[in-house]
């Protein structure tokens, strides 16, 4: 006997006997049966398909989060790296003008020396 999904027999009429329709009636219940079991399989791989997104979600939140914070903390950087350029340019300014008073200082001595060296010999 083969099976029938339409409800009709192998001669392609409807059933006429009770054995029949019980095997159609059987079958059917086999065919709902697997695909309930489909049903169920396709609803656990579409729930895993969503738990998976939203983790994947929620990292991408952490990460973009974290790209968020570098951004600030590398906007701080340059701003702190600025402040420092222009005190090391101050630094450098100072230095550069320490170093004309130590040569007009060293000058101012060497003067000193000469004047001291010229009144001593006009005192001999």
């Amino acid at each position: 006997a083969p099976d029938d999904d339409e409800g009709a027999n192998e001669n392609g009429r409807p059933p006429k006997t009770a054995v029949e329709y019980l095997r159609i009636v059987s079958n059917l219940r086999l065919q709902l049966d697997s695909l309930q079991q489909t049903a169920t399989l396709a609803q656990r791989g579409w729930d895993d398909a969503r738990t998976t997104l939203d983790k994947e979600r929620s990292e991408a939140a952490k990460v973009h989060g974290e790209i968020e914070m570098l951004k600030e903390e590398n906007a701080s950087l340059k701003r702190a790296n600025a402040s420092l350029k222009d005190a090391n340019d101050e630094l450098q300014q100072n230095l550069a003008s320490d170093d004309r008073d130590d040569r007009k200082w060293a000058k101012l001595q060497e003067e000193n020396e000469s004047l001291k060296a010229e009144l001593f010999e006009s005192q001999q």
